[in-house]
Order: structure tokens, then sequence, then C-alpha cells
């Protein structure tokens, strides 16, 4: 999406910090929509941009506006309203299958005491373990 923006020379990626965030995607809405017009574009800006001054996003929403460019755009910013709905539709699959998990509380399990470890048998025999190669002739 911001190598489109580039191609059209809208410099929006260098005046806020997050290009799909909330001032990103309703300025770019705005330009796919026929907003051309820094000043007007620059209204949509929250209050909580930091990253730039308002006459610095003037200044980087001057753009050549072709209709090759803002073809790709509405094409990116299409990919990404449908990977959205993707990614809401598995959140929502997720968190069915997660209240489908009865917990532990509700099946009142218990877990069963640890065995207490034994010491280690010696060999019975003598020489017969596994002490090595020649382990039959310490006998």
């Amino acid at each position: 999406m911001e190598q489109s923006l580039v191609c059209l020379n809208v410099q929006l990626g260098l005046v806020i910090s997050d290009l799909v965030g909330q001032t990103g995607m309703t300025i770019i809405r705005a330009i796919l929509a026929g907003q051309r017009d820094p000043e007007a574009l620059v209204k949509y800006r929250s209050e909580r941009c930091t990253k730039s001054t308002v006459q610095e996003m003037k200044l980087a929403l001057e753009g050549t506006y072709n209709e090759e460019d803002l073809f790709v755009l509405q094409q990116c910013v299409d990919t990404w309203d449908f990977l959205q709905k993707q990614i809401q539709e598995c959140d929502q699959k997720i968190e069915l299958a997660l209240e489908a998990i009865p917990s532990a509380e509700v099946l009142e399990i218990k877990a069963p005491p640890l065995p207490v470890p034994s010491a280690p048998e010696q060999s019975k025999k003598k020489g017969k373990g596994t002490q090595g190669k020649n382990a039959h002739r310490r006998t």
C-alpha cells in the first residue's frame, strides 16, 4: 500500500506512524473517494498524530494522482479489507472453539498423586552391570 502511495507521490508513510491505522486509512479512503486537496485531507488527522506537524502532513499529501496508481491503491485497500475480514472470521472461530473446551473447574479434575521415586536398585550380579567393557574383571 505504501508503494502505491509513493507512486502517487503521496508521502503519507513519512508523516504518520501507522499507515493502516485510523488516520492513514481514513486519508487513503478519502483519496480513493476523490478527495485530492491536502487542506481537506489533513482534517482527517487524528489528534494523537505526533510524528509530524499539520504543515508537514499537508506537504506530504500533495500528490500527482493518476488513474493507474489509484487503481493499484484501490486493489491494495480491497486486499487489506478482505484480509481483515478473514482474520475477524478466524478470531470468531477460535473464540467459539475456546468456549467449547471445558475448564478444569467444571470437570473437577484432580491430579493423581505423583509416585514417590524409588532408589535405583543395584545389579544383583556383580560385574553384569553397565560399568563398561571390563566390568567382568573387577569381580
